[in-house]
């Protein structure tokens, strides 16, 4: 994984709030302590992404996005407090 351009907050933060499945194809919530909390559709199989999620560095907001191009999936991240929501999306 590496960490992909910047995209806009508001984009960001609509795709998360909103969880379209249309277009989000699963979620991994983990707290502070990579934790797993909650995970839905493709984060089944990626629960091994949280140790390098929970590394990345996020805006002065908490926003965030990598991009895992070998598996064609883009992972918006939204930090807040002690959790972190990942948001997995095709490209």
């Amino acid at each position: 994984m590496r960490l992909g351009q910047k995209r806009e907050r508001t984009e960001i933060m609509s795709n998360t709030a909103t969880m379209d499945s249309s277009s989000a194809v699963g979620t991994l919530v983990f707290d502070s302590h990579a934790n797993i909390v909650q995970f839905s559709g493709v984060a089944e199989q990626r629960k091994h992404d949280v140790k390098q999620l929970a590394l990345v560095k996020l805006d002065d907001e908490g926003f965030g996005a990598v991009e895992d191009s070998a598996a064609g999936m883009r992972i918006d991240l939204y930090r807040q407090g002690d959790l972190t929501v990942a948001s997995y999306y095709r490209v």
